[in-house]
């Protein structure tokens, strides 16, 4: 399954048993490249989540020691085609993206230990850890990808209250 979606574009689909794959060889390729800098590093997002649809992009979240650190990564991500958007108004996050034409890669970088590290890794466990919200999961986003297939926005933010009731369910870090 061929990693990548267009500009702008949502497409999803089955999971591919190769993500898992192809998060290790990015995130060797990102630890080589930014070394000390990354205090942890894991696979999120939907392609990290065994039975669901998923757009073919791999998130990445990687635990730094503050966001200012994040920010000495600009120069070797770009080194090895991450691009940075600046601030994209995502709190407590500095993002990085690689191949910006058919997005493949996205990274997220944020404080260890932070509420937001935390949010990422217990969302990715409770939907792998309960196939039923896992399902529903994946049926809200093939129903949002149908609706709004030009529209990544308006995908992401359709598929947002979805998320926050989840995450509301979780324990708190």
């Amino acid at each position: 399954m061929s990693l990548g979606v267009e500009r702008k574009k949502v497409r999803l689909c089955p999971h591919s048993p190769e993500w898992a794959r192809d998060f290790a060889e990015e995130a060797a390729r990102i630890r080589t490249t930014c070394g000390d800098l990354i205090l942890a590093m894991e696979h999120v997002g939907s392609t990290s989540i065994p039975g669901i649809y998923a757009k073919p992009v791999i998130d990445i979240c990687i635990a730094v020691r503050g966001l200012e650190v994040a920010n000495e990564m600009i120069e070797p991500m770009a080194s090895i085609g991450y691009d940075f958007p600046g601030d994209i108004g995502i709190l407590g996050e500095v993002i990085f993206g690689r191949d910006p034409e058919k997005r493949k890669f996205l990274v997220h970088a944020v404080v260890a230990e932070s509420i937001e590290w935390f949010q990422y890794l217990k969302f990715r466990d409770a939907m792998r850890s309960d196939d039923a919200i896992a399902a529903q999961y994946s049926e809200l986003k093939q129903e949002l990808a149908a609706k709004y297939a030009d529209d990544h926005a308006s995908y992401n933010r359709m598929k947002s209250g979805f998320i926050d009731r989840v995450k509301a369910g979780l324990p708190k870090a």
